[in-house]
């Protein structure tokens, strides 16, 4: 039996807020996440708790760590460095697929998107620069037409996200 919508809506709210908390650095890394906090803080049962927690894990920003449970993951320097590598070569692929692929309304928002990320860039505001440059990338993405390989992009870049 699939589950509920509302089971899955809890669940995804709960990922999405872990995973804002993450990649703000108000969770860091080797902090633990209790699945009994998440039940008392959402106003869930464990199944939501739990399913949020393993989409996290599934996206690389929790392990679990045998006797602490859920942990906020951490890169080393060389697993940084091999993570960066292999994003910028599927960036590549995505924004050469994207080139040959993105219509035209597309192509007009990545435009847009670059031009935010100019002026955010001479104006100094790293918030603003980090949101056009998130939405840059996810043009490129969607653009490139080619939806398994923006579900292996997606998750990468947010972990190589600094906080």
């Amino acid at each position: 039996m699939p589950p509920s919508s509302s089971r899955i809506n809890l669940s995804d709210k709960i990922r999405a807020t872990l995973e804002a908390e993450i990649t703000a650095g108000q969770l860091t890394a080797g902090s633990r996440i209790d699945e009994q906090m998440l039940m008392e803080r959402f106003e869930v049962s464990r199944t939501p708790a739990r399913e949020a927690l393993m989409q996290l894990m599934s996206a690389g920003l929790v392990t679990s760590v045998p006797r602490q449970g859920a942990v906020v993951a951490s890169l080393t320097v060389p697993e940084y460095i091999a993570m960066l590598e292999v994003l910028t070569e599927l960036e590549g692929l995505a924004a050469r697929l994207a080139a040959r692929r993105m219509p035209a309304e597309q192509r007009r928002q990545l435009e847009a998107a670059e031009l935010a990320c100019r002026d955010a860039a001479a104006t100094d505001d790293p918030k603003r620069y980090a949101e056009a440059n998130r939405r840059f990338h996810e043009i490129i993405y969607d653009g490139s037409r080619n939806a398994p390989l923006a579900r292996q992009l997606r998750p990468m870049r947010l972990r190589l996200r600094p906080p």
